[in-house]
């Protein structure tokens, strides 16, 4: 496997738990 991929394979997992906190978040004020 390329070097690049497996450094760049958990920030975009990170990224994207990132992101969809924010948007549960967002979503939970909107209820709120």
């Amino acid at each position: 496997m390329n070097k690049g991929t497996v450094f760049v394979a958990p920030t975009i997992r990170k990224q994207m738990l990132f992101q969809r906190f924010a948007m549960l978040k967002m979503f939970l004020a909107a209820l709120g």
